[in-house]
């Protein structure tokens, strides 16, 4: 967790640690003030979701949370391609308040890294790769 914060005193931002589970971190001035953990990962991957972030899912599903339970079933009826843009989607709905207007640290590699990372750019979000 201390090398993925700017050595900056005072930094405040949130850093996304991505994994099994993925764990969201809110820092200000230098100190953890909140904290959640998610699923997302373990969940797509027991329901066989492809690797590639699908922009549409993310979207529908971060306008409308609520429906991820029948938005899964309609992308396991398709071809499971939007799942995890519909599970990444519900999981930024819920971490608005990490991320909104937020310099944001992401920690990790791999496919799901790179899918939240694309997640958080096309909500304009500021993120950087540590």
């Amino acid at each position: 967790m201390a090398a993925a914060l700017p050595e900056e005193q005072g930094w405040a931002g949130s850093v996304l640690v991505v994994g099994d589970p993925t764990h969201w971190v809110q820092v200000s001035a230098g100190e953890i003030v909140s904290f959640q953990s998610f699923l997302t990962g373990r969940i797509a991957r027991a329901l066989g979701a492809a690797e590639a972030l699908d922009a549409d899912a993310l979207n529908d599903t971060m306008t409308q949370p609520e429906r991820l339970a029948t938005h899964l079933r309609s992308a396991e009826l398709a071809d499971g391609n939007a799942v995890l843009g519909h599970l990444i989607g519900a999981e930024l709905a819920a971490t608005r308040a990490f991320w909104l207007g937020a310099d944001i640290r992401l920690v990790g590699s791999g496919a799901l890294a790179d899918a939240y990372e694309a997640a958080l750019r096309a909500q304009a979000a500021l993120v950087t790769r540590v």
